[in-house]
This record gives structure tokens, sequence and C-alpha cells, in this order.
């Protein structure tokens, strides 16, 4: 299990934020997620096994966001 920690540029909403998590959720590999709308951040937990960082980071660019790599937790 891998965590990723992502800043969003664009400006969130509480829907568009659920609507990230369940995109995300949805996908092979991802084990949870959780958008924080105060931080523009999105946390992913994930089997690394199966799915590399820049896999989930191309899931989010996928869903419509940018995103800046801030490191694991």
């Amino acid at each position: 299990m891998k965590r990723l920690i992502t800043s969003i540029d664009t400006g969130m909403f509480e829907n568009t934020a659920v609507g990230l998590e369940r995109q995300l959720a949805r996908r092979a590999g991802i084990d949870h997620v959780q958008v924080n709308n105060a931080t523009h951040t999105v946390t992913v937990d994930f089997d690394n096994r199966r799915v590399k960082s820049a896999d989930v980071e191309r899931m989010i660019a996928e869903c419509g966001y940018h995103r800046h790599y801030l490191g694991p937790e």
C-alpha cells in the first residue's frame, strides 16, 4: 500500500470533490480517496503492486484536474 498526496490547481466545490473521489475509487488498484476542499489536496491510497504513482496522477488528469505532486505522507 502506498499513499500519494496531490495538490489540485482548480478551485473545488464540494460536489466536484465527491465526484472526483467516486471516479478514482472505481479504478482498479485504488483503495481509498479523500479530497480536502480546504487545502485543495487529494490523498490516494493505492496498491503499488497494481498501480504506480504516475498512473494515479494520470487518473486524476483524466478526471479533468491539474495536479502538483506533494509527496507521500
